[in-house]
């Protein structure tokens, strides 16, 4: 559980407190390019609470942004860590890329998204993919040996449409 919030606290620690004009201008550039280009994109939120060695839990919501099917695309990811400071929670966002890698040292067909931010030089979030929800992994692309859950399921999925002229 330490090398797991080591390895959170250092990305959150490298990623901006603030919301960033140039990660939403980006986020929304490619969003604006996915309409252009298709059509549509596909929206899909996860999205929980998850064990924190410093207060009572993060709470992680990314929210995908791609073509349906697509193996890459936007994310924007919110942050907050409850009570975190003097009993109040705390909040960061940032946003990316998203790609998928294929395979980890345990199992080579193993799907992971990889999200590395528009604006730092933070190490990229490997989050491994199963149909319902992604789990967090060390940057060694391992499972974290821990009976404490690390894993963020869908809350929500949508296409989004709109007719191009």
């Amino acid at each position: 559980m330490k090398k797991l919030f080591f390895i959170l606290f250092a990305y959150v620690v490298t990623s901006s407190c603030a919301p960033n004009v140039n990660s939403d201008k980006y986020t929304h550039a490619f969003i604006d390019s996915l309409f252009a280009k298709n059509g549509a994109y596909t929206t899909t939120v996860y999205e929980d609470t998850v064990p924190a060695a410093s207060c009572p839990g993060m709470i992680y919501k990314f929210t995908l942004y791609n073509v349906k099917s697509a193996t890459d695309g936007v994310y924007e990811m919110n942050l907050t860590y409850i009570e975190a400071e003097d009993g109040v929670d705390k909040s960061f966002k940032s946003s990316g890329r998203w790609s998928v890698v294929n395979g980890i040292p345990s199992d080579s067909t193993a799907i992971v998204y990889q999200f590395i931010d528009f604006d730092t030089t933070a190490d990229a979030m490997n989050l491994l993919y199963n149909d319902s929800s992604l789990t967090f992994l060390t940057k060694d692309l391992e499972l974290v040996k821990t009976s404490l859950n690390y894993t963020l399921p869908i809350k929500s999925e949508e296409t989004v449409s709109k007719t191009i002229n």
